[in-house]
């Protein structure tokens, strides 16, 4: 019998890919619909309503989300259920939303002129609804996780990019050539949020988040894992509301706006390579209620390196059309953006690893070490923003953005050999990053419609000798597929790679 999970990593893995390879196309065309409804200012006015939701969200909700997944999964694994850990944790966002609230409305005033724009009495309601849709969003989402209902979990994923396309793209057909106000769009997406969290909360179980029950040493576990990640957060937020202020200071909303629409995709692509973690954190916790640690050590050994050197390929690829797609999706306008896109694929690379780790640390409850490691990349992406950005303008910004999360990667690693495996971290990992370079100096250099065959053609090479010269493959890793459920061809498939890199 599979307790950990491990034997349907396969099959969930393909549904969440699937998943996400609709998911992906329905986000960037949201965005480019939200774009092109808004301009370029209204657009920046958007971000900033979007940064302060997000702070209101910190402090409310998303703090203490997280615990949904480790410690409902852990529950789930005992008793079937999981419940004490769901009211555990809606209790302490009903403390954080009762304290937050008043605080919300006194600073009402100064939010809405700092933001501007008309219809600034909708401001503050938009941001309480849309800090309590995108917790529900996120709660029932990691209750389906806990619940090990991926296939429901992907199937949820489609949920908020297919209403913000139905009604956004109905506002672009009904008044094409027509900018709406940012409140209009914010508006739109809480509601399309709110729908979304309504159809996710039907595919949960109700039997297993029932009866009521607020366990005291639950609530205390819950709450000491999460607050580490209230300054991590913290830090992070403030680290993107610098990027705007200073940008905003000596430049106008318009480069905001198009340095956000970089940034956003950057975001949206980076939100999708967690399913890495979305997949494997809770079989780590799996592994470590059943005591079979050694597992994860070897996942760190042998695949964490293969897997990070796979994730760089697709960065490489996905980098090298980055103009063509900026250009077409969003309008010769933002053609920038593009530029600030490709410094922002450099801290995609790094994120891979800093996702193939952070499952391992959250789930041995070392969320002080991520916190520490996030931390520590915001301080330099602060400093960063302000020597640079003055000299650089908005890619400043990225170059920033960047660095910190390479920082982060290298802290990461380091924190995985002290707590984890046990001994020395080696930094020759990170040459694996080299293929990155040269994509980026291809897509520099070379006409925008030449650039991606040549990209896949030197990224392919690239990691082809990279992957022989560090041996990052080894016949005997096939044994870690032997209990995978999985298509006898891809198995075969599998063995092949293996057979041909390891030779």
């Amino acid at each position: 019998m599979d307790l950990t999970g491990a034997r349907a990593v396969f099959w969930d893995s393909l549904t969440l890919c699937s998943s996400q390879f609709f998911a992906i196309p329905l986000g960037i065309l949201a965005s480019a619909l939200t774009v092109r409804l808004l301009g370029a200012e209204e657009y920046g006015r958007l971000s900033v309503l979007m940064m302060v939701s997000g702070l209101f969200s910190l402090f409310i909700a998303n703090w203490s989300s997280t615990a949904l997944l480790r410690f409902g999964r852990e529950e789930y694994q005992k008793t079937g259920k999981i419940n004490r850990t769901v009211w555990a944790r809606y209790f302490l966002f009903a403390v954080s939303f009762a304290i937050a609230l008043p605080v919300l409305f006194l600073a009402g005033e100064y939010i809405s002129s700092y933001i501007g724009g008309s219809c600034v009495l909708w401001i503050l309601p938009i941001i309480l609804l849309t800090v309590i849709v995108q917790d529900a969003n996120s709660s029932f989402s990691y209750m389906l996780q806990a619940l090990k209902k991926m296939k429901a979990y992907s199937a949820s994923l489609l949920f908020i990019p297919f209403f913000l396309v139905l009604v956004l793209g109905t506002f672009f057909y009904l008044f094409n050539g027509r900018h709406f106000s940012f409140v209009t769009v914010a508006l739109i997406t809480a509601l399309c949020g709110g729908a979304a969290a309504f159809f996710i909360f039907l595919l949960v179980p109700l039997k297993s988040i029932f009866p009521i029950t607020l366990n005291k040493l639950q609530l205390k576990e819950i709450y000491i894992f999460s607050y580490p990640v209230i300054f991590g957060n913290l830090a992070f937020y403030v680290v993107n509301w610098v990027d705007m202020v200073v940008i905003k200071h000596y430049f106008s909303m318009k480069d905001v706006g198009c340095y956000q629409v970089a940034y956003n995709v950057y975001s949206m692509v980076a939100s999708q390579m967690s399913v890495i973690n979305t997949i494997m954190l809770p079989l780590f916790v799996s592994m470590i209620a059943l005591e079979k640690g050694f597992l994860i050590r070897r996942y760190i050994r042998s695949l964490v390196p293969q897997f990070f050197l796979g994730g760089i390929l697709i960065v490489c690829i996905g980098a090298s059309i980055s103009p063509l797609f900026f250009r077409y999706a969003y309008g010769r306008a933002f053609e920038i953006s593009a530029c600030y896109f490709l410094v922002l694929s450099l801290g995609l690379a790094f994120k891979v690893l800093i996702y193939l780790y952070s499952g391992i640390l959250i789930a041995h409850k070392h969320v002080k070490l991520s916190m520490t490691a996030g931390i520590a990349g915001a301080l330099l992406n602060f400093g960063g923003d302000l020597l640079l950005i003055p000299l650089m303008g908005p890619l400043g910004a990225t170059v920033a953005t960047s660095s910190s999360v390479l920082l982060c990667a290298v802290l990461y690693h380091i924190f995985i050999g002290i707590k984890i495996t046990k001994g020395p971290s080696s930094l020759r990992l990170f040459l694996l990053t080299i293929p990155v370079f040269i994509s980026l100096a291809i897509t520099y250099f070379v006409n925008m419609f030449w650039a991606p065959p040549l990209v896949a053609l030197a990224s392919l090479l690239s990691v082809f000798f990279l992957a022989k010269a560090l041996k990052l493959f080894k016949k005997e890793d096939i044994e870690l597929f032997q209990g995978i459920s999985m298509p006898e061809s891809c198995r075969n498939c599998v063995i092949k790679i293996y057979g041909f890199l390891s030779a």
